[in-house]
């Protein structure tokens, strides 16, 4: 069954071979309600997402009713089909084989069956907005150094599988993601990031030779200059595009400046983040830290101690096997100097079975009460171990047991011994108290709870202040940084205020300079025929030609006018560029000068006319 299709800007449904929208000219998309199946799972188009140069992003459930996102390839020149698939086609195998929370789950990549020219590759529908609008966001236009370094461990994190990523065979196969920058990365509601654009993404071995140099991919701000120059690339590129990303968040700005002055803008860092970052955009890769484990370490260090991530885990040994089945007897032996009454005796050792056996590594004993032969009330001292047999598997567990001291107790040596080898496995002491110790204890706990509240509210006071403490300093290294910031600001401008006044006066100079060799050869002719008119004209008085010398005077004075107002003009010229370049009101030029030449010329012209007409006639 061929797919629908509609326009989302009419709201009309399309034919299926649609391209366009008849009415307005826009792309033709699936329509909402249209199921989509792959090989594993179902997809519900729900709306249009975004239109991009290279296909079209749907909002689509899968059968579940997990949030999905949908990519549909649509290229509109023929000639770059071909590359479109086969980058499609690889970001969608790449996502599917990563499996980690910085990247979106990938759920493949399949065909229409009823038209293959349709394509399509499903992930995770990953919630949030991108570090780019984060920052817009932000009051001071940058982020708390404390969140960059959280924000950019987690990347590291997840840049780290991709640079451990394997081929299908399981042997290493790194990728290079080789366009980090804000806009690629998404900030979770939960405050987790997630890597996006996989499109671009090479292995090392496709980052380098001919074919390699020739594509060249990223961001100019956030590129290493091996990106920039087309040279071969490594996982440590992406070391350099991170730390050009966190230096915008820290910073509010981008770099600026060419490879050379990047160093330099570092300055606008914290002081102790500079070795680390500094390090991570050195132009030679070899310099850069060697892997994301080692960026992400220094970055662990550069936070305070109380928000640096946990440690994993140190693996827990295998507990140890089960001693082999034996007989276990549990001696109860009053201590030598002890005079224990009998029953007090009986009580002790119930009780101290009853509160959760013995307190040794390995043993576990169920509470039973010890019948301790003769319930006597007198005292003597005792002199056989009274012993009872357990029988059958025998654990052993660790219990942490605190013995209350009293006055005028008693003690009672507790024992576990092999009954097949005698040999003593365990020694611990019980204690018997009298009721009236009971009362002491009571008495002592009461006045205790006092120094307890005291010590409890000293220990939270001092928390309190540690928190204080660390929260001013935050907030003076953010101020100290805030600072240096608008100092760097200020010493930009003044340089770039410098810079556009040299820059003027080189303009102006030029255009002063193309003007007066403009109209140089003009003023020379100019020039020139004034002096051949006024040599005419003496030549005229010798020969007492008054009409001649008449006209020849005229044409010289106006010759000379003229050469006299084009140089004028041309340092007008000069002056009006110079107030241009400078942001000043430029004056205009005087055009009457040259009108009132004209006039001045014709006017004498007629008068000679005139004169010689009279001349002639008289």
């Amino acid at each position: 069954m061929p797919l629908n299709l509609y326009c989302p800007t009419c709201s009309i449904s399309l034919p299926s071979t649609a391209q366009r929208c008849t009415t307005c000219g826009n792309i033709a998309t699936l329509a909402p309600n249209t199921v989509l199946q792959s090989q594993t799972e179902e997809f519900t188009i729900e709306f249009v997402l975004g239109i991009g140069g290279m296909g079209i992003v749907y909002k689509a459930p899968t059968s579940t009713g997990q949030d999905a996102v949908v990519k549909e390839l649509y290229v509109d020149d023929p000639a770059l089909l071909a590359d479109a698939q086969r980058r499609f086609r690889r970001e969608a195998d790449i996502q599917q084989s990563i499996t980690h929370p910085a990247f979106p789950a990938g759920y493949g990549y399949f065909q229409d069956p009823q038209d293959p020219n349709r394509e399509f590759a499903a992930m995770e529908f990953i919630e949030g907005h991108d570090l780019e609008k984060e920052l817009a966001s932000q009051p001071a236009g940058m982020m708390h150094t404390n969140e960059v370094l959280r924000l950019g461990i987690e990347i590291c994190e997840g840049l780290d599988v991709l640079h451990k990523h394997t081929d299908p065979a399981g042997n290493p196969d790194p990728l290079v993601h080789r366009d980090i920058k804000p806009a690629n990365i998404i900030l979770r509601p939960t405050g987790h990031v997630c890597i996006l654009d996989l499109g671009i993404t090479r292995t090392v071995r496709q980052s380098t030779g001919t074919a390699a140099r020739a594509t060249r991919a990223g961001t100019y701000e956030y590129c290493s200059p091996q990106q920039v120059s087309g040279t071969d690339m490594s996982i440590r590129d992406d070391i350099y595009s991170l730390a050009a990303t966190m230096f915008h968040l820290a910073t509010g700005h981008a770099f600026v400046g060419d490879f050379s002055q990047r160093a330099q803008e570092i300055d606008a860092l914290p002081p102790v983040w500079q070795p680390a970052f500094r390090r991570a955009i050195q132009n030679d890769t070899n310099l850069r830290q060697r892997s994301m484990t080692d960026f992400r370490n220094d970055l662990v260090n550069l936070l305070p101690a109380h928000l640096r991530p946990a440690q994993a885990a140190q693996q827990t040994p295998p507990p140890a096997p089960p001693p082999a089945t034996s007989q276990i007897s549990i001696c109860w032996k009053p201590s030598a100097a002890a005079m224990i009454n009998p029953g007090e005796y009986r009580q002790a050792i119930a009780g101290r079975v009853m509160q959760g056996g013995i307190g040794m590594a390995g043993v576990t004993v169920t509470p039973f009460v010890i019948d301790i032969g003769g319930a006597g009330s007198g005292t003597g001292a005792a002199s056989n171990a009274v012993t009872t047999s357990l029988h059958g598997d025998f654990s052993l567990a660790t219990n942490d047991i605190t013995v209350p001291v009293a006055v005028n107790q008693r003690q009672i040596d507790l024992v576990v011994e092999d009954s097949n080898t005698g040999a003593e496995l365990h020694r611990e002491i019980a204690t018997i108290n009298r009721p009236w110790n009971a009362s002491v204890a009571q008495a002592g706990g009461v006045i205790k709870k006092p120094f307890q509240a005291i010590g409890n509210w000293w220990r939270n006071r001092q928390q309190a202040q540690a928190a204080l403490i660390t929260a001013k300093a935050n907030a003076k290294a953010a101020k100290i940084a805030a600072k240096a910031q608008a100092y760097q600001a200020r010493q930009s401008a003044k340089l770039a205020k410098a810079q556009a006044k040299a820059a003027a006066k080189q303009a102006a100079a030029a255009l002063a300079s193309a003007s007066g060799t403009y109209h140089a050869p003009g003023n020379n002719i100019l020039l020139a025929l004034a002096a051949v008119f006024v040599l005419a004209m003496l030549a005229a008085m010798a020969a007492n030609r008054t009409d001649l010398w008449t006209l020849c005077a005229i044409l010289a004075a106006t010759s000379y006018w003229f050469f006299r107002f084009r140089r004028r003009q041309t340092r007008l010229l000069a002056a009006q560029a110079q107030a241009t370049a400078t942001g000043q009101t430029p004056k205009p030029l005087p055009r009457f000068h040259q009108k009132f030449g004209f006039r001045l010329c014709a006017f004498c012209l007629a008068w000679w006319a005139v004169y010689i007409t009279a001349f002639y006639i008289r």
